[in-house]
């Protein structure tokens, strides 16, 4: 996470409130890539900063050692499908 003081960013790891967002506050996002059955693998290649207000909601995603994979959690599968319904 980074926040911006003036004209420069800085690292920035102070608790953030979602439901009060500070402004000039980054996140560094790595993404993930979506298989079969709900699974997810952890992409290395795809790593960017985003304005905080464009977060919609944290996910809890499990990892599976076996298979090398993620599992996102049905409940916030859920909350990011009605978001995308209603976009």
């Amino acid at each position: 996470m980074r926040r911006k003081f003036g004209n420069r960013w800085v690292e920035y790891r102070d608790p953030i409130d979602l439901m009060d967002r500070p402004s000039n506050v980054e996140i560094g996002l790595c993404w993930y890539q979506k298989g079969a059955n709900n699974k997810w693998t952890y992409d290395l290649t795809d790593h960017l900063m985003v304005d905080l207000e464009t977060i919609i909601a944290l996910a809890i995603m499990t990892y599976i050692g076996e298979s090398n994979v993620y599992e996102l959690h049905p409940g916030d599968e859920k909350v990011f499908n009605d978001f995308a319904d209603e976009s």
